[in-house]
């Protein structure tokens, strides 16, 4: 399984990055994923929590945090702004020999002038892309450097970072969601992976934060969701499609997580 490219980043500017602000109007969860680029996150407004290479994060009005390359993480939220920045590895290369290896730790307490100096670059970057006057990719690049410079030479460590989190279980993540329609149990996926049932319960819930049935849950949730934003079938059977099959207790877990049930959602979703 080709692991680094379970999320494919698609650039949006001719720097060669993916650069956008992102405006969430409701509460919502990305499960799990990992791409081949380093992920930088800074929160306008609202709040995100992240579960990163098997530890919990939390950022909110003017925080940011940076995901190193192949770094497994989720994301819950509440409707928030936030800026997007998906930096590939070979845009890094010229600057840092094996970029592949940098492992990111943005965090106020280890310097706070660099990391307000690093929010600030980041609404400068989205003010020059909102705008776009003439030769405004000049401006971008720029500003681009300025970020890279700032997270490397203030928000690095040196050594490698190693993985928390098994190729099992990361093998188990791919499978639940290219199979998330089939029945899954504990025992099943305990089975193509090798491992005892209780086992696997344990191993998820330490790595993952959460418990494997929970994960399973949310992994269908997102996608129903995604159904029901984009075709007109109904509720009752793109719940079934989505392997959904106790509608009552679909609904509750949906309104947990979104703030809304999948009706209103819909609606809301139409205007």
């Amino acid at each position: 399984m080709d692991r680094e490219k379970h999320e494919i980043v698609l650039t949006n500017l001719p720097l060669g990055i993916r650069f956008y602000e992102s405006n969430v109007d409701s509460s919502g969860y990305v499960p799990f994923h990992w791409h081949n680029s380093v992920e930088v996150l800074c929160v306008l407004e609202g709040t995100l929590q992240l579960f990163v290479n098997a530890r919990s994060h939390t950022i909110s009005d003017g925080e940011c945090i940076a995901i190193s390359s192949g770094m497994i993480h989720d994301v819950a939220n509440t409707p928030n702004r936030t800026l997007v920045l998906q930096i590939p590895l070979r845009i890094l290369s010229p600057f840092v020999p094996a970029p592949q290896l940098l492992h990111f730790h943005v965090s106020k307490n280890k310097n706070a002038k660099a990391y307000e100096h690093l929010i600030n670059q980041f609404k400068h970057m989205n003010q020059i892309i909102r705008n776009q006057k003439e030769g405004y990719l000049f401006d971008a690049e720029i500003t681009l450097i300025k970020i890279l410079k700032l997270l490397v030479l203030y928000f690095t460590k040196k050594e490698p970072l190693q993985s928390r989190i098994s190729s099992n279980i990361q093998d188990l993540l791919i499978y639940i969601n290219e199979h998330y329609k089939e029945p899954l149990s504990v025992q099943k996926l305990a089975k193509i992976i090798g491992y005892n049932a209780n086992y696997l319960s344990r191993v998820f819930h330490t790595q993952m934060g959460t418990t494997l049935n929970e994960y399973i849950y949310r992994v269908r949730l997102t996608h129903f969701r995604e159904a029901l934003f984009n075709t007109d079938s109904s509720i009752k059977e793109l719940m079934l499609e989505c392997g959904l099959k106790n509608q009552r207790t679909t609904r509750e877990i949906f309104q947990k997580i979104y703030g809304t049930l999948p009706l209103e959602a819909r609606k809301n979703n139409q205007m």
